[in-house]
């Protein structure tokens, strides 16, 4: 355990590989890894048995550049701490961290949840996230589902099981969710509301299919639940990807309000 000892370089990194290729644990957090990038990556001969890698506060800022080309080869890492670090977003895991199945980002820099979605290329089975950019205007249950809905592998959030029924409901709000945001948007586009350069028919429907897939690509588990939950009772969980229903009529001309009253006698 190297906690807090005024470690000012990643060559001691380099130094603890090469003297303890055996490590099962390594915890250096509160340490300065900022120059990791003026250093060889690491061989194929160190820590080959390390599982358990805490880098909080290391001052790390690319996950590209440096998390993943430095430790993304690990063979049998299965927890990695990154709380505290001003990384920003996550790009693609595919074909890097091969057992990892415990991630924690908390304190991190990331500001958009889209930033998020390259932990679904791996099986990361739990995550602790909060005290966010993204996470400072949200209440903890909208934190939680949101969390749950866009990465389905979860077992685990903030140290917190994540219960079948729990996971079902987070899917369900979710596909609600930005199935509204969906109709909002055909909304403002009958009323009138396009690109300031439209001045057609084409362009207006150019701009409509634009603002779509923006919508969509900021929402890629959206077409995958919505599928699975078919059978939502609201008008807007019938549409497809494009943002028309199964019968190609729009979404605007089906949405309807439901009000629920309580016939107890105290209502």
């Amino acid at each position: 355990n190297l906690n807090h000892c005024g470690i000012q370089s990643f060559q001691t990194f380099l130094w603890v590989a090469n003297s303890m290729p055996n490590l099962e644990s390594l915890c250096m957090a509160s340490s300065d890894l900022s120059d990791m990038e003026q250093y060889p990556p690491l061989e194929d001969q160190h820590f080959q048995h390390l599982r358990v890698l805490d880098c909080s506060d290391c001052r790390l800022s690319s996950w590209t550049n440096q998390v993943k080309s430095y430790f993304g080869q690990l063979p049998v890492l299965e927890q990695l701490s990154l709380d505290d670090n001003p990384i920003s977003s996550i790009p693609s895991l595919q074909g890097s961290f091969p057992s990892l199945r415990s991630l924690q980002l908390a304190g991190t820099a990331i500001a958009n949840w889209s930033d998020l979605d390259g932990i679904n290329a791996i099986s990361v089975q739990s995550l602790r996230f909060k005290n966010t950019p993204i996470t400072a205007t949200l209440g903890q249950g909208e934190i939680r589902f949101l969390c749950i809905a866009r990465i389905p592998g979860l077992l685990y959030l903030n140290g917190s099981v994540v219960s079948t029924k729990e996971r079902v409901e987070a899917e369900r709000r979710y596909v609600t969710m930005v199935a509204q945001l969906v109709v909002k948007l055909e909304q403002r586009i009958a009323n009138g509301e396009q690109s300031s350069s439209s001045s057609s028919n084409n362009d207006n429907k150019s701009f409509v299919e634009e603002q779509t897939n923006q919508l969509l690509a900021e929402h890629l588990q959206y077409p995958v639940l919505l599928e699975k939950h078919r059978d939502l009772v609201l008008p807007t969980a019938l549409t497809m990807g494009n943002g028309v229903n199964a019968d190609g009529t729009s979404l605007v001309s089906t949405v309807c309000n439901v009000t629920i009253s309580s016939m107890a006698a105290s209502s």
